[in-house]
């Protein structure tokens, strides 16, 4: 209004989820599901860019559910600057619900040449989180029969 009361003008926003990407500054983030041969064995998966342009990312082999993988310069743009943030696509393994009989074969084939050596390494960061490998959780949580010791059993109980 012309000539009207002075006061506060409120302007409220409310911004769509984008489908494939969460914002964090300048950086996107995309949950990128990928099959548990292409993380075993390696390869790449195209990602939509913010600019409509694809994105590819390479999958290094051995890869496991929960890493990321960056690629700089693929994020938003920087406000009044020069320059675009990073995108990251958190890897998640997807494992096949349903096998036919020779997948299930195959599998059972592969099962018989594990060793145990191909696990991944422990990291720093997951022991500081406190995630390990399975094999060593188990070791850890369930007392072996040559370790049924009192003093054995009262350090089991203390760590809970």
């Amino acid at each position: 209004m012309r000539n009207g009361p002075s006061g506060d003008l409120y302007i409220f926003v409310h911004m769509k989820r984008h489908p494939v990407y969460a914002r964090d500054g300048t950086t996107l983030v995309a949950e990128c599901p990928v099959t548990f041969t292409t993380a075993a064995l390696g390869g790449s998966i195209s990602l939509p860019g913010i600019d409509g342009r694809p994105v590819d990312i390479r999958i290094p082999a051995g890869i496991q559910s929960g890493e990321q993988l960056r690629q700089r310069g693929a994020g938003m743009s920087v406000l009044n600057g020069r320059g675009r943030g990073d995108l990251v696509a958190q890897i998640l393994v997807e494992t096949p619900t349903k096998l036919s009989s020779r997948q299930k074969k195959l599998l059972e084939e592969f099962r018989g040449t594990e060793t145990g050596d191909g696990a991944p390494p422990r990291r720093a960061s997951s022991a500081a989180s406190g995630r390990c490998s399975a094999p060593d959780y188990w070791r850890s949580a369930v007392p072996s029969p040559e370790k049924n010791s009192l003093r054995h059993r009262t350090a089991l109980s203390s760590r809970s």
